[in-house]
């Protein structure tokens, strides 16, 4: 058997379970079904046997970078805000966050997001880092004074520290 067949052949297991490929008959054959055997010969209506055969599959993997600037810390914050209401996408941050352990919530006042992507290949790569600053209701949470902000890295709504409000 060669490495492209096994390869096969374990993808085609491992996506079996998921309705994806014919499991049962992913080694039968030394050569790759053709496109015609693959649509009248399976049930199935994705055959990962014809998709490999002769085909391109193209992968894209989104990932988030964590904020590395420093800030002067805040205080008795929590190591992560939960998200109150729907989260958003990868890399974006959420527009209300809660301490629910402190009874502290959090509304968005300003985020940036940036996105770099890498194509390698067949595959595309996506880092996305955000990070936002938060009103805080009490005011006074975390020891932020007149003026300041809770800084907030939006890829795992991890607090970062006092943040300047942005006039």
């Amino acid at each position: 058997m060669t490495a492209h067949r096994f390869a096969l052949r374990m993808l085609t297991l491992v996506l079996a379970p998921l309705g994806c490929g014919a499991a049962g008959d992913a080694g039968a054959g030394d050569e790759p079904a053709s496109a015609a055997d693959a649509a009248t010969g399976s049930d199935d209506l994705f055959d990962l046997r014809w998709l490999a055969a002769g085909q391109r599959i193209s992968v894209k993997i989104e990932t988030a970078r964590p904020y590395t600037e420093t800030l002067p810390p805040a205080k008795d914050v929590p190591a992560r805000f939960e998200v109150e209401g729907e989260p958003g996408d990868v890399g974006t941050c959420a527009p209300q966050l809660v301490d629910r352990e402190r009874g502290v919530k959090l509304r968005i006042g300003a985020s940036r997001k940036e996105s770099r992507g890498t194509q390698r290949g067949d595959t595309t790569i996506v880092v996305h880092s955000g990070y936002g600053d938060y009103y805080v209701d009490p005011p006074s949470a975390y020891g932020l004074r007149d003026g300041e902000m809770l800084r907030v890295d939006c890829s795992q709504n991890v607090p970062i520290g006092r943040a300047p409000r942005q006039r």
